[in-house]
């Protein structure tokens, strides 16, 4: 892992879905499968119902 990295807004590996968008800022894959941080931007009307996440990929 890099000792520092700035990712500014609206930057990071990104995924555009039809009701979310987002943007992974840190992946697992640079933290010893540890931590992410993704900004998410739900899109107009989106919903989700309360879920769980058991496993994390």
């Amino acid at each position: 892992m890099k000792e520092k990295e700035v990712i500014r807004n609206g930057e990071g590996e990104n995924y555009n879905y039809s009701q979310d968008h987002c943007f992974v800022k840190l992946s697992s894959n640079n933290t010893n499968n540890e931590l992410c941080f993704v900004e998410d931007t739900l899109k107009p009307n989106f919903f989700l119902a309360r879920h769980h996440h058991k496993i994390m990929t």
